[in-house]
Formats: C-alpha cells, sequence, structure tokens
C-alpha cells in the first residue's frame, strides 16, 4: 500500500502525467472506506472551504509550475471550476466573400429601374394601334421595356394598366388642344390652329375616340377617367368661342357651350376618317365646314 501511494505521488509531481491522473482522481472520487498510510506525517484533511481559501491564495497570471502534486491539482481543480483560462476573442475566419455573399446576391436580384413614365408612353402606343382587348401582356412588357411583375407591381393589372394610359394619353390631347386654341391673334385663328392640328394627326390612332368606341360608357370607371378631361375640353373650347364671338368673328346667337360639342364631335369623326383611309384634302374639307359653320 505505501509503495502504491508514493507511485501515485511521484506520478503527480510530473507536470503533463499530474493533471491527467488528479482530475481522474477527482472524478472517481475516493474509494470506499478510509484508507491509512503507514509512512510520512499525518495531515490533517482539508475541507472544501479551506481548498478554495488555497486556490483563492493562488496568483492569477496563468499556470505556473507547482512545487507539489497537490498544487497541481488545485490549480486543475480550480481552472475546472472556473470554466479555463480567459482566451482571447477569436477573430472571424469566414472569408469576406462568403459574409458577403448573400448581400450580393441581393444586390444582384434587385428588380431593374426604370422610369413609370416612360413604360407608360410605350403602353400608350400598344393600346392606341390595338385596344384593350387585342393587347397581349407579352405585347406590353416588350414595349414597356419591363418585366411582368415590374408592371404588376408598379401599374397594376392589365385594366388597371389600361386605365392609366387613357388618362395619360387624355392629359396629353387636352393640353395639346389648349395651346393650340391659345395660339394666333385672334380667337378664330386658335380655333382654326386646333382643327388643323387634328388633320394633321388623324392618321395616328386616338386612345381616347378608341377607348370610347370599344367600351361606351359599359365600364363606369374608365367614364370616370374621360369625364374630366372632355370637361376640361369642352370648357377651354366654349371659351375661345365666346372670345370669338366677341371679336365678331362667330355668330353671336350660337350657344357657346353648344358649339363647343359640336367641334368635338368634328374632332372625333375627322381621326376616325384619318383611320378609315380618307386622305388630307377630305379631312381639311371636314375641318373648314366646321369652321364655317360657326360664321
Amino acid at each position: 500500500m505505501v509503495a502504491s501511494s508514493s507511485k501515485i505521488v511521484s506520478t503527480l509531481t510530473t507536470p503533463r502525467l499530474a493533471r491527467n491522473h488528479f482530475v481522474v482522481g477527482l472524478n472517481v472520487g475516493p474509494p470506499a472506506g478510509p484508507k491509512k498510510i503507514s509512512s510520512g506525517p499525518t495531515r490533517s484533511p482539508t475541507t472544501l472551504t479551506q481548498r478554495k481559501s488555497m486556490i483563492s491564495e493562488e496568483p492569477a497570471t496563468g499556470l505556473e509550475p507547482a512545487t507539489s502534486s497537490l498544487g497541481i491539482g488545485l490549480k486543475l481543480l480550480s481552472l475546472r471550476w472556473s470554466g479555463g483560462p480567459s482566451r482571447p476573442a477569436r477573430a472571424s475566419t469566414t472569408p469576406w466573400n462568403d459574409r458577403s455573399r448573400s448581400t450580393r446576391l441581393t444586390l444582384m436580384a434587385r428588380p431593374r429601374e426604370f422610369d413609370a413614365d416612360t413604360a407608360l408612353d410605350g403602353a400608350i402606343g400598344v393600346f392606341r394601334e390595338h385596344g384593350f382587348e387585342g393587347t397581349s401582356a407579352e405585347m406590353l412588357v416588350n414595349a414597356m421595356g419591363i418585366g411582368r411583375q415590374s408592371l404588376y407591381d408598379t401599374f397594376g393589372n392589365k385594366w388597371q394598366l389600361y386605365r392609366s394610359a387613357v388618362r395619360r394619353y387624355g392629359l396629353g390631347e387636352c393640353a395639346a388642344h389648349v395651346e393650340a386654341l391659345r395660339s394666333g391673334v385672334r380667337a378664330i385663328d386658335g380655333i382654326n390652329a386646333m382643327l388643323r392640328r387634328v388633320v394633321k394627326t388623324a392618321y395616328q390612332p386616338c386612345l381616347g375616340v378608341g377607348s370610347i368606341c370599344e367600351f361606351g360608357v359599359s365600364r363606369p370607371d374608365l367614364a370616370e377617367v374621360h369625364a374630366p378631361l372632355a370637361k376640361t375640353l369642352r370648357a377651354a373650347i366654349a371659351a375661345r368661342i365666346r372670345d370669338a364671338q366677341r371679336d365678331g368673328d362667330v355668330a353671336s346667337n350660337l350657344d357657346s357651350e353648344a358649339a363647343s360639342e359640336f367641334l368635338i364631335g368634328n374632332i372625333a369623326g375627322i381621326r376616325i376618317a384619318g383611320r378609315g383611309g380618307a386622305n388630307r384634302a377630305a379631312l381639311t374639307s371636314l375641318a373648314d365646314m366646321a369652321l364655317k359653320a360657326l360664321r
């Protein structure tokens, strides 16, 4: 028994082996029953509180060489209780390219930016030529230069896009009519300029006239688009007719509002005739007859 105990003590004094043997001894625990060692001085058993006190007295500068097996064992026990010596924070070994991969993929997946008005002008061209029913989604995305998802996200479905196209086209036409009406020295010159402009562009499809011919008033939400545009144009023409009446160029007994409706009807007729193949002389004759009706 003495020889065996001496062997254990000598083993614990070896730095590398001392750790493993001491830890194994702690994990296994003391064997059942007291053990007596006949040689060497008698030591009083140390309590757990005393061991902790001894540990707290150890310098906190790392693993200093222990001079005894008990010192090595207590040092290892201290490390186990405290979770081991503090370690510096590990620097991330993940390459930057890997960390930024998701960001790069997100940037690559972003839809291409586009100008909504320019895209809408592309849709206007298709609707003018083919109408609502004759226009496909493929025709629209090709003309607008955007993908289908961008089309739906920005403009909604096909019908919503159509209404937006009719509104934008109508605003542009109304502004062009008003600009022509205000040109010229006299009010009658402005009315004449408006009619001549219609003759000049009669070969081009008109989305305003086309949408009315295709749907009439069967779609209230489309009629809501037409109504304010028509009201603005009627008011602008009526105002110039009253100016021309004061100038003596238009019959004073004409109702300006009714005369305005008359000219708007002639504008639609000239455009339909132009799309139907009427030549320039025929279209010009229609405009001249409308002017004579005002005198």
